[in-house]
């Protein structure tokens, strides 16, 4: 049922923004939001030292996830081990988005919770296309 709520959230969610921006709406939000990471003192322009900053940071999450995946510490990731990092992330990030659905946490996402929901992601989508 959980599954099911999301799913339903999801494309709810989804078509009011792609109607009105039809362009490769998450190819632009990922780029205008890691420029915004990048630019870490915001001042509208990624210096190097800021660049090169960004690029460690991007590093260090590589090395995580590699951490992550390797189930059994070998210093290897075999198909096994990717497949069961990969089902193991969306588990979790299913869980993540339910409970940010739930915002009283009373174990069920409510009408009025998925228009809060969704008048959040709409403003969070039009600050990022700035």
């Amino acid at each position: 049922m959980k599954m099911l709520i999301l799913i339903l959230t999801g494309v709810a969610l989804s078509f009011p923004v792609m109607a009105e921006n039809p362009m490769n709406l998450g190819k632009a939000l990922k780029t205008r939001s890691l420029f915004k990471v990048a630019d870490s003192n915001q001042d509208g322009k990624v210096s190097y030292a800021e660049h090169e900053a960004f690029i460690a940071m991007q590093v260090e999450k590589g090395r995580d996830r590699f951490k992550n995946m390797d189930l059994n510490s070998d210093g290897y990731i075999t198909k096994d081990e990717a497949k069961e990092a990969r089902k193991k992330f969306r588990e979790e990030m299913k869980d993540k988005r339910y409970e940010n659905l739930d915002s009283d946490s009373d174990g069920s996402v409510s009408k009025e919770e998925l228009g809060e929901a969704r008048a959040g992601l709409k403003d969070k989508i039009k600050a990022l296309m700035k």
